[in-house]
Order: structure tokens, then C-alpha cells, then sequence
């Protein structure tokens, strides 16, 4: 099956790792673990999975929820990169980190809810 192609049922399947349209997800996977990661690619241990998927403040346009959520996870990556805690794991340390920063990211959030124009709050 070519890159874009349809199925028996007519279900068209793209590639994430060959399709342009998911390489950046590509290019983060590679990053995690450094300075660089974005905050796209999956990181995370599946105890935290709520936490880090979804921003849980209605009200929000969609790109600063993408915007809030990106910068929530670089935040987590960089503190476990930071106290040298593996990526994927699990235990009272990154749980702490995650709340703490689950918590900042949802202040600002909640703050950005019904404005027109965005301005970042410093987390």
C-alpha cells in the first residue's frame, strides 16, 4: 500500500513515520530525552496519561490548548531530564513534578479562558 492510499473499504492510510504531514512527531520522538523536545511525543508513563494528554479547562481555543499542553510537557521533560529520573517512569517524584506543573499550567489556562488576544502568563 502506497503512502496515500485507500483500503478495500475505502479508509485511507497514511504513514505517520513517511507522510509530512506527521513528521514533526517523527522529529520530537528523536529529541526526547534532550534539550530539544518540543512537546509533542509521547513521553510519559501510562499512571500520568490523563494528565498530559488533555488540558481539562473548557473555554479554550484550540491553539493556545495546544500551546498550554506543549508547554506543560516540556516543563515535566525537562524537570525529570533535570532530577535524572527515567522518561517512563513511575514513582512519588514524578508524580510531584507532574501535579506541580499540572497545576501552573492550569492557572494559566484558566486565566487565558474568554480573552481575544493571547499573552502568555510565566509559569
Amino acid at each position: 500500500m502506497s503512502r496515500r492510499q485507500r483500503d478495500e473499504y475505502g479508509v485511507l492510510h497514511r504513514s505517520r513515520r513517511t507522510d509530512p504531514e506527521f513528521r514533526y512527531l517523527a522529529d520530537d520522538t528523536a529529541r526526547l530525552g534532550t534539550s530539544k523536545y518540543r512537546g509533542h511525543a509521547y513521553f510519559w508513563n501510562y499512571e500520568y496519561r490523563h494528565s498530559l494528554r488533555n488540558l481539562w479547562v473548557g473555554g479554550l481555543t484550540e491553539r493556545r490548548d495546544g500551546e498550554l499542553l506543549q508547554k506543560l510537557r516540556r516543563r515535566v521533560h525537562g524537570d525529570f531530564r533535570d532530577q535524572g529520573l527515567e522518561l517512563a517512569g513511575e514513582s512519588p517524584a514524578h508524580r510531584l513534578i507532574v501535579d506541580y506543573w499540572v497545576a501552573r499550567i492550569e492557572v494559566e489556562a484558566r486565566a487565558c479562558v474568554g480573552r481575544t488576544t493571547y499573552r502568555a502568563v510565566r509559569a
